[in-house]
């Protein structure tokens, strides 16, 4: 239900972003300071809904061992 409600709105807030990523606000922030994540698209920290996906999928890679600078170098190719 939550993923539906998400899917449904273009922007989210960096709140409900490190919610529906399950993490802190600081990682997200850091994330986006190293390049991993683009900006948000707006000075009110709105972020594309797909910018989750992308929190989650480098959380994931994360657990199966792959560092940071080696997850940078394969994002561009889920975009």
């Amino acid at each position: 239900m939550t993923n539906n409600l998400i899917k449904n709105q273009s922007e989210i807030t960096i709140e409900r972003l490190s919610e529906v990523a399950d993490v802190d606000i600081e990682t997200v922030l850091y994330y986006q300071r190293i390049g991993l994540i683009d900006k948000p698209m707006t000075e009110y920290r709105k972020y594309s809904y797909i910018t989750s996906k992308y929190v989650k999928f480098i959380k994931h890679a994360q657990t199966l061992g792959f560092s940071l600078k080696e997850i940078k170098t394969f994002l561009p190719y889920l975009k």
